[in-house]
């Protein structure tokens, strides 16, 4: 392992979504910053997974699942650089009012894997997404990302269930012992996870809606 590739995909994220207040990466502080170590800023919120329990506001877990599902969307259709670890541990949410006192007391202090984080105990900022654990990024070809774009586009017209689809997919290809090149499942799981937790906020979360605009803008793939 070598955390210096960390860094950089974290100020690669930096730079993607520099013009979006919505989400944030944690900045590696330089020059503490080598192989064995990796010093970086430390981001007070509260775990995406707290937002699942019953008693926040529904309106609130709307706005996160939007957030979580646009990010993604950008990271695949307009980036081509995605988060590869994107499981609820990873995700952290910030500025976001509806917890009451009792659940803020207990969300004060919890580890999650190594990361400790603490509740914030006020609305300081916009609310947004703090994503940590950038070590893992799947980046597609240019042929690979057309015919990425081609197929969410065929489903979009179709009018199917995302993660249903890529799960039957992923069923055929273990049945019939056909390898998947690892960036291409690495960003299907990232779409199955996120739609997921999403789904878990807002049930009436339509990925396929919130994808037509990236896939209609979206930059050319060149041939």
């Amino acid at each position: 392992i070598d955390l210096r590739y960390e860094a950089q995909n974290l100020e690669h994220f930096q730079v993607n979504f520099r013009n979006v207040k919505a989400v944030k990466f944690p900045t590696p502080l330089r020059p503490f910053v080598t192989r064995e170590v990796l010093v970086e800023t430390y981001e007070e919120s509260v775990p995406v997974s707290s937002y699942q329990q019953a008693g926040i506001p529904v309106d609130l877990k709307r706005k996160i699942a939007r957030l979580g599902i646009n990010m993604l969307l950008k990271m695949i259709f307009v980036d081509n650089f995605v988060h590869a670890d994107l499981h609820p541990g990873n995700i952290l949410v910030q500025g976001a009012n509806g917890l009451s006192s009792s659940q803020e007391a207990q969300l004060q202090q919890a580890d999650i894997c190594d990361t400790l984080v603490v509740a914030v105990p006020s609305s300081l900022c916009p609310l947004r997404l703090v994503l940590l654990d950038a070590g893992i990024v799947a980046e597609l070809q240019a042929p690979d990302l057309r015919n990425f774009r081609a197929v969410f586009m065929a489903v979009v017209m179709g009018q199917l269930h995302v993660s249903s689809l890529l799960s039957s997919v992923f069923k055929l290809l273990m049945t019939h012992k056909v390898k998947l090149e690892s960036n291409f499942a690495s960003i299907v799981f990232a779409i199955m996870v996120l739609e997921g937790l999403g789904r878990s906020l807002d049930p009436k979360l339509d990925i396929l809606e919130a994808a037509r605009p990236f896939l209609l803008t979206g930059p050319v793939c060149p041939p």
